[in-house]
């Protein structure tokens, strides 16, 4: 027989197993990514992320307010900017410091239970799919499963030297961890927990403990305090880190709360806007003129604790609906999804995802549970991910921090299963057996859909996802061709617009305006620049701002149907409905085919505050024919015809509205819209009882 290596051989080839594992399939997917049209699709809080790192290394370093989210990850990509690394390079790094995540959890695992257990957890954390999926991608996810894994493993040599450096470190890894997310300043309680648990079992006196205490909270105080201090110098508040907290609260305990992010009515989608809408929406509810962001921030903290005393029993079914959510396997997409992302990345098929390890996972933490002194600090980092996601909303990547530690589990539940099927006890056995049972169970019910996950919303999102991607990859291509014509026609006035369009679609703001505004220089009398300018201002959220160059371009010519719409569309999201209606108009006698407008219009006229000034009729003939446009392009849509319904309402014509909205229900059925088929049965029912 081959001998048995020592201990340090065997080690160091488990290490190079692991890294050649990790690195490998980190590599092929990097490589396939850049090859894909994802490799540099941003969108929402990539998009976030990626502009505030470019403008903190364009030397905007303080800002000029609270931070709304947490800093770390912008200022990392800024150094990053600063040498002057590629995304590319930046995305090697990432995956780089996953390798890691996979290391520290075989270390962890061979202080917990043995070689094998923390060999097959490292493995399993190396080709775990969401791990690579959040690193190859611009957003501060990745960094969570390294902190949370290095905290597991100071807390595990803390407790065989008990020296205090090791709280020291884990103290500041709290601290960073905060910088991203605040609610990981709970990872304090466990490790807490445990530095007394480990004073005590060395005899230490609770002085001694009481000082190791005060080494965590120290060293975790020192990670954040220059943003603490950045915050007051520049925006004259108190904020330890974010002031996004009241948001994210209001959002999970608020009235439209459904245990996932959501959108709000007064709150636009997009980056750009949110947390602005946020604030403007506070103000109005307190009628105030202005607020900060702190302010704002209380002011829906506030809102959300008064909703959870007002339905108590609502939040408990909503706390245990995001319980049952956790446990899917399900990565509940935002801004990057993992099912779609897969039509792109075919090799993500082979990587493993939470399904498959959930029974095992909760198997390995049934074992830990019966010791349970030796494994509370693994247990209590994996239960904190377990509580933010109870206190707030569910997303794939506010899970993937535990994952490591979860395939610690997972591992070790896989191998009690194999060492009891193996045993002589036929009790042990009938147990293990009953045990597999029950995981084969729980990770098949994780692959069906988690509850109230609306599939109608989501195969309606997928195709906008789609379009992005497409019109960010074309935007690329187009703006390296323009910037070579460029060198050929350095005076081209509409050159500059088209490089400054591609430039919004692909979210640089200060570039896309730059070029732009010398359109406008070397063109001041040319319709097209100003409303190139005004439409990309307000793709890119900058609304208030895109009036003037669409208002200017109009002066130009007032035939521009689309500057019409843009300013149809800012007047009624602002609530003047008068002047929306008169662009609405407008754009319709330019140019019928705007069916957007169309609609838009039609809806205005029924629904106007003042009685005088609706228009049933007008609706109708508006909503018909956009229905019978969509009609003939084979797009029928059961949205309008709850538009035609309502006109035909308006009309006092209830028969009509009878009839239109049951072929809208009927029509929403065969297309799988079943949420909006019951929001249509609600009208019909009006409608039945008008006469």
């Amino acid at each position: 027989m081959r001998e048995k290596l020592p201990q340090n051989d065997q080690t160091r080839r488990h290490w190079m197993m692991i890294i050649g594992l990790a690195g490998l399939v980190r590599l092929l997917y990097l490589l396939w990514f850049m090859a894909s049209p994802l490799y540099g699709y941003y969108f929402a809080d990539h998009l976030y992320y990626r502009n505030w790192g470019m403008q903190i290394a364009n030397g905007d370093w303080l800002g000029q307010e609270a931070f709304e989210q947490g800093p770390l990850y912008a200022y990392l990509l800024a150094i990053a900017f600063r040498l002057g690394l590629s995304e590319a390079i930046v995305l090697g790094l990432q995956l780089l410091v996953g390798i890691s995540s996979s290391v520290l959890i075989y270390e962890c695992g061979r202080r917990l239970f043995d070689v094998k257990t923390a060999l097959l957890a490292a493995l399993l954390t190396a080709v775990y799919g969401p791990l690579i999926f959040y690193e190859c991608m611009v957003m501060k996810s990745f960094l969570l499963p390294v902190i949370t894994t290095g905290l597991l493993y100071c807390g595990l040599r803390y407790q065989v030297s008990l020296r205090p450096g090791w709280l020291w470190i884990a103290g500041a890894m709290i601290g960073v961890a905060c910088l991203i997310r605040e609610n990981h300043l709970l990872f304090v309680i466990p490790l807490a927990g445990w530095v007394w648990w480990c004073g005590a079992g060395q005899q230490r006196s609770a002085a001694r403990r009481g000082i190791h205490l005060a080494i965590v909270a120290g060293s975790l105080l020192l990670a954040i305090l220059p943003v603490t201090l950045r915050n007051y110098f520049v925006a004259d508040e108190l904020v330890a880190v974010t002031t996004g907290g009241g948001e994210v609260l209001y959002l999970a305990h608020g009235p439209e709360a459904d245990g996932y992010f959501h959108s709000v009515p007064f709150v636009k989608p997009s980056p750009w806007r949110e947390h602005e809408d946020f604030r403007l929406e506070a103000a109005r509810r307190s009628n105030q003129a202005t607020m900060t962001r702190r302010q704002a921030s209380r002011f829906w903290r506030q809102a959300a604790w008064d909703e959870v005393k007002k339905n108590p029993l609502k939040t408990f079914q909503l706390t245990v609906k995001k319980g049952l959510i956790f446990f899917c396997d399900l990565e509940v997409p935002d801004s990057a999804d993992y099912v779609l992302w897969h039509e792109y990345l075919p090799m993500m098929w082979l990587l493993p995802t939470f399904g498959w390890f959930v029974g095992l996972g909760l198997i390995g933490g049934g074992l830990c549970l019966r010791e349970s002194k030796k494994h509370q600090l693994l247990l209590g980092l994996l239960a904190v991910h377990l509580i933010s996601v109870l206190l707030t909303y569910n997303f794939g990547r506010f899970r993937i921090g535990m994952m490591p530690l979860f395939l610690l589990l997972a591992a070790q539940g896989l191998m009690w299963l194999v060492s009891s099927l193996r045993a002589n006890s036929r009790q042990r056995r009938a147990v293990a057996c009953f045990s597999i049972l029950g995981a084969l169970a729980i990770s098949g019910l994780s692959f069906t859909p988690p509850p109230g996950y609306s599939l109608e919303k989501y195969r309606l999102k997928v195709p906008v996802t789609r379009q992005g991607i497409v019109s960010q990859q074309l935007a690329r291509r187009q703006l390296m061709e323009f910037q070579a014509l460029l060198f050929q026609r350095p005076s081209d006035p509409l050159l500059y617009s088209q490089i400054g369009h591609a430039y919004a679609v692909l979210g640089y703001r200060p570039e896309s305006i730059e070029h732009h505004q010398e359109a406008i220089r070397l063109a001041p009398a040319r319709a097209e620049c100003y409303m190139g300018f005004g439409f990309d201002l307000n793709t890119l959220g900058m609304q208030d701002a895109a009036v003037e160059p669409l208002q200017r371009a109009l002066q130009l010519n007032p035939d521009l149907d689309v500057a019409h719409r843009l300013l149809g569309d800012y007047y009624r999201d602002r609530g003047d409905l008068d002047l929306a209606i008169g662009h609405y108009r407008s754009v319709v006698q330019i140019n019928s085919a705007d069916l957007l407008a169309c609609n838009s219009l039609a809806l205005m006229l029924i629904s106007h505050p003042d009685p005088g000034k609706r228009n049933g009729p007008e609706a109708v003939k508006l909503a018909t024919h956009v229905h019978q446009s969509l009609q003939a392009m084979g797009q029928a849509s059961p949205q309008v015809l709850d538009t035609l319904a309502a006109a035909y309402a308006e009309c006092g014509q209830f028969e009509l509205a009878r009839q239109t909205i049951e072929e809208a229900i009927r029509m929403a059925q065969s297309m799988g819209q079943l949420q909006f088929s019951r929001q249509l049965q609600l009208s019909l029912e009006r409608y039945r009882g008008m006469k």
